[in-house]
């Protein structure tokens, strides 16, 4: 709760606590002076002076209250919206393909390597079954 809250709500407290004192000295004074009890209708606008401060005090918060949610609720739409462009925008291409291709070169100048690999041993083995035959 802040200062400004506590300050209202003290002031309507201190109202409510001084209509109250006046409702209960209306109904003192005419049960004390002879006079007739206290009737329901002095008592219902005692009441009712008594709570309209406070129920329109509510009333305002709430509508507040209100106002903020719609507001909080543009404000969460909006960024929702922001989201979904930038997640739209951001969307990487599928490099699952491309790194297959890649997989499937390597394995491929693999194979290439040991075939040539092997065409160079057999060279090698020609090549000294020639010279010793030479010799």
């Amino acid at each position: 709760m802040c200062i400004r809250d506590r300050v209202s709500t003290q002031s309507t407290g201190r109202q409510l606590g001084k209509c109250l004192s006046s409702i209960l000295v209306m109904s003192d004074t005419q049960h004390h002076d002879g006079g007739t009890p206290i009737t329901q209708d002095v008592f219902t606008i005692g009441i009712m002076r008594l709570l309209k401060p406070v129920v329109t005090e509510c009333d305002t918060r709430i509508k507040g209250v209100f106002q903020s949610q719609s507001d909080l609720s543009a404000q969460i739409d909006r960024l929702s919206e922001e989201l979904e462009k930038f997640m739209d925008l951001s969307k990487t291409p599928a490099l699952a393909p491309y790194v297959q291709k890649l997989v499937n070169a390597r394995n491929r100048l693999n194979n290439i390597n040991v075939t040539l690999s092997r065409i160079m041993d057999r060279l090698t083995n020609i090549q000294n079954t020639v010279e010793n035959e030479n010799r």
